[in-house]
């Protein structure tokens, strides 16, 4: 949560440059649009990305066990995840979302 923008840059280049592990077989680094568009988009979404994680495991892990045993009575798998849990951690979810964009829409406009 606390990394530097230039050694973000730096790795972000690294994975995306054009000799890079997604370079190498994308468009991204040597097009006007990957460079001055695409970049900036996924260095905001890197640097977000552990506020809406951060948000979103609290909310799961505030799902009360009553819950999930009712939904197990009920008759629902546990491969049937997302219609119980999301259903009651949705705001906890919808937070994180709202963090990580608020986030990275106040990294882009420091630029």
């Amino acid at each position: 949560m606390v990394m530097p923008p230039t050694v973000l840059g730096y790795y972000l280049l690294v994975l995306v440059g054009r000799r890079g592990r997604i370079g190498a077989w994308s468009t991204i680094p040597s097009h006007f649009a990957g460079v001055y568009l695409a970049g900036p988009v996924i260095a905001a979404a890197v640097v977000a990305f552990p506020w809406s994680i951060k948000a979103a495991r609290a909310a799961f892990e505030g799902v009360e066990r009553q819950y999930e045993q009712a939904a197990r009575v009920l008759g629902k798998s546990d491969s049937r995840f997302f219609s119980y849990h999301v259903a009651v951690a949705w705001r906890g979810i919808l937070a994180g979302s709202m963090l990580a964009f608020a986030r990275a829409l106040g990294e882009s406009a420091l630029r």
